[in-house]
Order: structure tokens, then C-alpha cells, then sequence
């Protein structure tokens, strides 16, 4: 078996995350987004990765942005890049 890639599974664990906290069922998203729950399920696992045109249903769906999935990921790389420029200024 394969080893879900970081990304994807980070990605995965926002959409759960942000499906939970608006009190969302995973067969409701499923249907609004036009994938089966076991699909849905495979995005939020990190075991398959989300399509585009996926991820702009999930998005109008949320009333989100893509960015939404990313924003953590993104933060813990740009403090890596800091703290490796001040590593290499050294």
C-alpha cells in the first residue's frame, strides 16, 4: 500500500476538521459535491487526492476559499524558511 503523501493528508484532515465543525454528515458533503461517502472519506484519510474541480465544490460548499486547506501547512513552511535563513547567517 501506498504512503499517503503530507499534503494530501494534511489537506484531508482541514476538510474533516471544517465538515465536523459545521456540523456537516460526511454522506451530506458527499452528495453536495457529487462523490460517494467512501470517496469523501479516502479525501479526508489522505489516501486519495482531491481534484480541482472537487475542491471548488467543497469550497462553494464551505464558502471558503482554497487557501483554507493550506494556511497551517503554509505558516509551519515559511517559520522552516525563517529559521533556516537565520541558520545559514550564521
Amino acid at each position: 500500500m501506498e504512503v499517503p503523501n503530507p499534503i494530501d493528508t494534511h489537506v484531508g484532515t482541514k476538510l474533516r476538521d471544517t465538515r465536523s465543525r459545521l456540523g456537516l454528515s460526511a454522506q451530506t458533503l458527499a452528495t453536495a459535491i457529487g462523490v460517494t461517502s467512501t470517496r469523501l472519506l479516502e479525501f479526508e484519510s489522505g489516501e486519495a487526492r482531491i481534484e480541482a474541480r472537487v475542491m471548488a465544490k467543497i469550497c462553494r460548499v464551505f464558502d471558503v476559499r482554497p487557501s483554507v486547506f493550506f494556511t497551517s501547512m503554509l505558516s509551519e513552511a515559511d517559520s522552516r524558511k525563517s529559521t533556516r535563513g537565520k541558520l545559514d547567517a550564521a
